[in-house]
C-alpha cells in the first residue's frame, strides 16, 4: 500500500470533505494507506512551505510561494459566493471610516483574508495571531477589530457574540468591488508524486467530497463534532452550503476566474493543472 499524507484545517467543512476517506468509504482508495493531520490554517501554510505533506489544505493566497513544489487541485476549494469571513469590533468601540489606522487582528500572515484586507482596506495596523485568539483580543481591547474565519464567522449566538458587531463581510465587499466570488482555501498535491498518481488521488478526494454530500446529514453530524464554534445543525448546514458544494467538486468558470484574479500578478502559468481525476484544460492564468 502506498503511504499518502493528508493535512486539512481545523474546521468542519474540511472534516466534512475528508470524512468518507478517513472512514474507508471511498471506492478505489484501498491501494493507499492514508495518514491524516489536522491543524490551524496558518500552521498548514508553514508546513506546505516545508513540503511536509503529500496533499494539504492551504490558503489560496499562499500558492505562489509553493507552486514549484505543489500543484493546485481543482477539487476541495472553498469559495465564498455571498457571505464569508467577517470583520468584527466591540459594540461600544467606534471605528474610523474605512478602518483607517485600526489595529486589525488577522489569522496569519499568509492567509487569504490577510491578502484580501490588503486589497480592500488602507492604512490599518495588522496584528497576526491564531484564529481562536482573535475574538478574545477584540473583547479585551487588545485590538480594535478582528477577522473571524471558519465557523466563527457565523456569529453563533454565544455570550461573546452579543458584545460584538459585524463591521464588514469580506466576501460581500470583494464581490462589490470586483464582481467575483472570493476563493479562500484550497488543496494542493505534491509534485514529487508522478502525474498519473496525482490524477488518481485527485479523483479520490473528489469522491470523498461527493460521498459526504450524498450522505449529508450523517456526515454533517460527525463534522460538527470537530467544530471550533458552538454552531447548531441548521447553522452547520448553512456553513456546508457555503463551502462544500458543486464548486468544491470542480471549480466552475467563475471560481477559476476568481482564483486567477486573486493571485495576479504573482501566480505562475501552471495554476489549475489538476481536475477531479482528469486533466484540466483552459484553467491556467
Amino acid at each position: 500500500m502506498k503511504r499518502v499524507s493528508i493535512a486539512y484545517s481545523s474546521d468542519s467543512d474540511d472534516a466534512f470533505m475528508y470524512l468518507a476517506l478517513e472512514e474507508g468509504l471511498v471506492a478505489g482508495a484501498d491501494e493507499y494507506r492514508f495518514e491524516f493531520y489536522r491543524g490551524d490554517i496558518q500552521e498548514l501554510n508553514e508546513c506546505a512551505k516545508r513540503r511536509e505533506f503529500d496533499i494539504t489544505a492551504i490558503s489560496i493566497a499562499l500558492y505562489p510561494q509553493i507552486a514549484t513544489d505543489y500543484s493546485l487541485l481543482t477539487v476541495g476549494t472553498s469559495v465564498a459566493a455571498e457571505h464569508g469571513p467577517v470583520v468584527i469590533a466591540r459594540r461600544d468601540k467606534a471605528l474610523p471610516e474605512n478602518l483607517n489606522g485600526v489595529r486589525l487582528a488577522l489569522p496569519g500572515q499568509d492567509t487569504t483574508v490577510s491578502l484580501v484586507c490588503q486589497r480592500l482596506l488602507r492604512d490599518y495596523q495588522p496584528r497576526h495571531m491564531h484564529f481562536l485568539a482573535i475574538m478574545p483580543a477584540v473583547l479585551a481591547g487588545e485590538v480594535d477589530a478582528g477577522v473571524l474565519i471558519h465557523e466563527l464567522q457565523l456569529a453563533s449566538g454565544g455570550d461573546d457574540d452579543t458584545k460584538v458587531r459585524v463591521v464588514l463581510d469580506l466576501a460581500q465587499a470583494w464581490r462589490k468591488h470586483f464582481q467575483l466570488p472570493l476563493p479562500l482555501g484550497g488543496n494542493v498535491i505534491s509534485n514529487r508524486l508522478p502525474r498519473r498518481e496525482q490524477e488518481k488521488l485527485a479523483a479520490v478526494v473528489r469522491d470523498s467530497i461527493a460521498h459526504g454530500l450524498r450522505d449529508r446529514q450523517a456526515t454533517l453530524k460527525k463534522a460538527l463534532a470537530t467544530s471550533n464554534a458552538p454552531i447548531n445543525v441548521q447553522q452547520g448546514d448553512d456553513y456546508i452550503d457555503r463551502y462544500v458544494n458543486a464548486t468544491t467538486l470542480a471549480l466552475d468558470k467563475s471560481a477559476v476566474q476568481s482564483v486567477n484574479f486573486l493571485l495576479k500578478p504573482h501566480v505562475p502559468t501552471y495554476v489549475g493543472k489538476m481536475a477531479t481525476g482528469e486533466m484540466a484544460s483552459g484553467l491556467s492564468v
